[in-house]
């Protein structure tokens, strides 16, 4: 079954930037998001499941896909 991906990837340079919805800030009215690079085209899945796993950690009523 095909889904919508969650996520962002794109590349700066030499590297790939993680960038994954952390949810609404209530404060400022916007979305927040967290983010981390790699430079290694094979560790971008793994950063970004990670990275999913940390936002649905913190958000227990996230719907998980």
């Amino acid at each position: 079954m095909g889904g919508v991906q969650r996520g962002f990837v794109g590349q700066r340079g030499s590297s790939f930037q993680v960038l994954v919805c952390a949810g609404p800030d209530p404060l400022a009215s916007e979305d927040t998001y967290i983010s981390e690079s790699t430079r290694d085209r094979r560790q971008v899945e793994k950063v970004r499941t990670r990275l999913l796993a940390k936002v649905d950690q913190q958000r227990p009523w996230a719907r998980r896909r």
